[in-house]
């Protein structure tokens, strides 16, 4: 639950790829700081990181894909 950092996480391109990063460890602690005045700006902000992560991991077979998905679908259940 750290942002991704492309040298030690392997992946020296992510930066190229991904313009607007965002993790959860972010989107926690800006919950836990009172940082959204607004639930849609929470709401965009998780959205951001699975929408970034299927972008940069475009093998839906992956690991890390698959765990972005299911935390996707469990993050639409709490949104409706």
């Amino acid at each position: 639950m750290e942002p991704v950092n492309p040298e030690t996480d392997g992946c020296p391109d992510y930066r190229k790829k991904i313009t607007e990063p965002m993790d959860l460890g972010t989107v926690l602690n800006r919950v836990y700081l009172d940082y959204y005045e607004q639930p849609k700006n929470f709401w965009y902000e998780l959205g951001l990181v699975f929408r970034n992560c299927r972008t940069y991991n475009v093998d839906e077979d992956s690991e890390i894909r698959t765990l972005c998905d299911t935390l996707r679908e469990l993050a639409m259940v709490l949104y409706q």
